[in-house]
C-alpha cells in the first residue's frame, strides 16, 4: 500500500510539474488540513467526502500514528446512491436526485408534518416518509462502519491522557456532512458508542463551521502562507533536479530537507 501511495504521488507531481507549472508541492492528508483551518492544533478531523469518510487525530500539531482510517462505506456517493435505490424501489420508478435533495430528505432537523412532499414530470406525487429520510442515518451511521465508530476508535488510538482533549474537539468536514442537524445525530451517536466502553460519561463537542465543505481547501491555503512551509515542500528547482522520484525521498524523510513540518498556527 505504501508503494502504492508513493507511485500515486510520484504520477501527481509530474503533472503538477509539467502541466501546471506549480512552483513547488506539498501533500497531507486532507482532515488534517481541515484541522488547521479550524484553527485547532489538536483535535479528531471526521471528513465525509464524495468517496470516502475519513477520521484522523491530531495532538499539538502530530498526527496519532495509526489513527488515520478511511470507510468507504460512508462516502457520500454510498449514502446517496442507498437513498435513491430506496425511493426507487418504493415508488417503482428513478427519481432524479434534485428532486431528492428539494424534498429536503437530507435534512435530520425536520420533523415528520415538515417533510415536503413532491411530483415527478410525469404528475405522480410522492410523499416523504419519515423512513425514506431515515435510509441517511442508517448509511451513516450505526452500522459495523459507522462514522461514529471510526471516529472513536480514531481517538482511542491516541495516549489516554490526550483523549479527552480530542473528544472535546471533534472537527466535522466535508460536503456529505452538510445536512442539516448533522453534528447532533453524530454526537448522539458517539455518545453511545463511548457509553459502551466507559462507565463515566465522557464530554463529547462535535463543530460544524457552516464553511466545512471547504475545511481541506482554506486548510491547504493557511499551510501554503506559514513560513517554515519553505522548508518543507518539494520545490521546481528540486523537481527540476531529481525529476518525479524527488517524491520518494520527500515521502520516506518527511520532507526533502529531512526535518519533520510542524506547521505554526
Amino acid at each position: 500500500v505504501r508503494e502504492a501511495v508513493v507511485s500515486t504521488q510520484s504520477t501527481g507531481v509530474e503533472v503538477l510539474f509539467e502541466s501546471f507549472g506549480v512552483p513547488s508541492y506539498f501533500a497531507a492528508p486532507s482532515p488534517q488540513l481541515a484541522l488547521y483551518s479550524s484553527g485547532r492544533g489538536s483535535g479528531t478531523v471526521v471528513q465525509c467526502g464524495h468517496s470516502a469518510t475519513e477520521t484522523i487525530t491530531i495532538y499539538e500539531g502530530f498526527v496519532i500514528p495509526n489513527s488515520l482510517k478511511s470507510v468507504v462505506e460512508c462516502s457520500g456517493k454510498k449514502v446517496i446512491d442507498r437513498v435513491e435505490e430506496f425511493m426507487r424501489n418504493t415508488v417503482g420508478k428513478e427519481i432524479p436526485r434534485s428532486y431528492i435533495v428539494d424534498a429536503q430528505i437530507f435534512n435530520f432537523s425536520l420533523i415528520p408534518k415538515e417533510f415536503k412532499d413532491f411530483s415527478l414530470p410525469d404528475g405522480t406525487k410522492i410523499t416523504v416518509t419519515e423512513e425514506m429520510r431515515s435510509q441517511y442515518e442508517m448509511a451513516m451511521f450505526g452500522s459495523p462502519f459507522g462514522i461514529e465508530k471510526t471516529a472513536y476508535h480514531a481517538v482511542m488510538a491516541a495516549d489516554i491522557d490526550m483523549r479527552r482533549d480530542l473528544f472535546c474537539n471533534v472537527i466535522l468536514s466535508g460536503g456529505a456532512s452538510m445536512v442539516r442537524g448533522f453534528a447532533d445525530v453524530f454526537t448522539k451517536y458517539i455518545r453511545e458508542e463511548a457509553s459502551v466502553r466507559h462507565s463515566d460519561k465522557l464530554k463529547i463537542k462535535a463543530v460544524a463551521a457552516p464553511e466545512r465543505k471547504y475545511y481541506s481547501w482554506i486548510g491547504g491555503s493557511i499551510v501554503g502562507s506559514l513560513s517554515n512551509y519553505q522548508t518543507a515542500h518539494v520545490s521546481r528547482q528540486q523537481y527540476e533536479e531529481c525529476g518525479p522520484s524527488v517524491v520518494y525521498r520527500w515521502f520516506h524523510f518527511g520532507n526533502v530537507s529531512d526535518k519533520p513540518f510542524e506547521p505554526r498556527l
